[in-house]
């Protein structure tokens, strides 16, 4: 039988502190996640430092009322897939992803980087804003 990931990354952490204990010095390094499915088409994958008091920056997939993501705003838009960015000294601390699955190996490379990028546009296009519909529905 194979384990699931969360089981391996504790198993390991736990073994690394283990030895730690006994006189060890190894870094630990994984960033952990979470998640929650809030309703039958509403979910959200966070990860790393996601602190109200930290400044963010929000991109978000515009879409109409047919479901169709469009970049022209309108009156029947909706925002409902998007990334949030949460920042501190110049960098990416934290990441939520609302309504977009999959993609937290990214955030951890991104939030492991210390990049000082703020091209949050070109950050968005690494999680798919725009591509089809992922939610927890379909």
């Amino acid at each position: 039988a194979s384990q699931s990931t969360e089981a391996v990354v504790s198993t390991q952490s736990t073994g690394l502190a283990g030895e730690n204990m006994a006189g060890g010095s190894t870094p630990y390094h994984h960033q952990s996640m979470f998640w929650s499915d809030l309703g039958p088409s509403i979910g959200y994958e966070a990860i790393g430092l996601v602190d109200s008091s930290l400044p963010t920056v929000g991109i978000w997939a515009q879409q109409d009322a047919s479901g169709t993501i469009d970049a022209e705003p309108g009156e029947s838009e909706r925002y409902e897939k998007g990334v949030v960015f949460y920042m501190a000294e110049n960098r990416v601390v934290g990441v939520v992803a609302w309504n977009i699955f999959g993609k937290i190996p990214i955030a951890r490379q991104l939030i492991a980087s210390k990049d000082q990028s703020q091209d949050f546009g070109k950050l968005a296009k690494l999680f798919d804003i725009h591509a089809p519909d992922t939610s927890i529905s379909s």
